[in-house]
């Protein structure tokens, strides 16, 4: 039998809040922050104020985690 795991908060091992998540996306396309030599908000400096790894802020940022569709939306979000 697979075990499909839950999305988002849903799941009981989730170190982030939707909220978070949301802010998470919103500091790296403001590049707001620590910038690296990229040009881009720094992950290991954005994982150590959220309190997870640099590898969680990459898969959150490409969407391989907490992919929209992973996320409840609301009319107000956008």
């Amino acid at each position: 039998m697979n075990f499909i795991p839950k999305p988002g908060e849903k799941n009981p091992n989730a170190k982030l809040t939707e909220k978070q998540v949301k802010e998470i996306r919103l500091i790296a396309s403001r590049k707001y922050g620590k910038i690296n030599k990229f040009g881009n908000v720094d992950h290991t400096w954005l994982g150590k104020k959220f309190g997870v790894s640099a590898r969680t802020i990459s898969s959150i940022l490409t969407g391989m985690s907490w992919s929209n569709k992973d996320m409840v939306h609301s009319r107000w979000d956008y």
